[in-house]
C-alpha cells in the first residue's frame, strides 16, 4: 500500500461500479474495493480508510448496519453514502451515524471526485 496516497474504501454490491470507481480513483488514491460489507470489514479490521464510499442496499448484511459497524469501532473515517434511494428516506435510519455526505445513484463523476480530494 502506498503510503503517500489516501485510502478510499468502495463498498457496494455492484462489481461493475466498484471497478469504474477503482479505475477513476486509482491513479491519484490508494482504492481498496470491497463488494459486501463483511469484506468491508475485513478491510476495516486491518486499515483505516480516509475515505469511505458506501452503498446503503446491499443484500445480507447492509451499508446501514456497517456503518453502525463503523461507528462502534470509533474509525475517524469520512463516509460518503452511495445510494438509488432519495436522501430523505434513510434519514431516520442513519440519523446520528456521522454521514459526511450522500451522492444519488448514478451520480457525476465530478462529485466522486470532489469528496476523494476532500478526504
Amino acid at each position: 500500500m502506498d503510503k503517500l496516497k489516501k485510502v478510499i474504501l468502495v463498498v457496494d454490491d455492484n462489481e461493475a461500479l466498484v471497478d469504474a470507481l477503482d479505475i477513476l480513483l486509482a491513479e491519484d488514491y490508494e482504492v481498496i474495493p470491497a463488494t459486501d460489507a463483511y469484506k468491508a470489514l475485513e478491510v476495516l479490521s486491518m486499515v483505516e480508510p480516509d475515505l469511505i464510499f458506501l452503498d446503503m442496499f446491499m443484500p445480507g448484511y447492509n451499508g446501514i448496519q456497517l456503518l453502525r459497524e463503523i461507528r462502534q469501532m470509533k474509525l475517524t473515517s469520512r463516509v460518503v453514502v452511495i445510494t438509488a434511494a432519495e436522501a430523505y428516506l434513510l434519514g431516520d435510519d442513519i440519523q446520528g451515524l456521522g454521514v459526511d455526505g450522500f451522492l444519488h445513484k448514478p451520480f457525476n463523476v465530478r462529485d466522486i471526485q470532489d469528496f476523494a480530494a476532500a478526504a
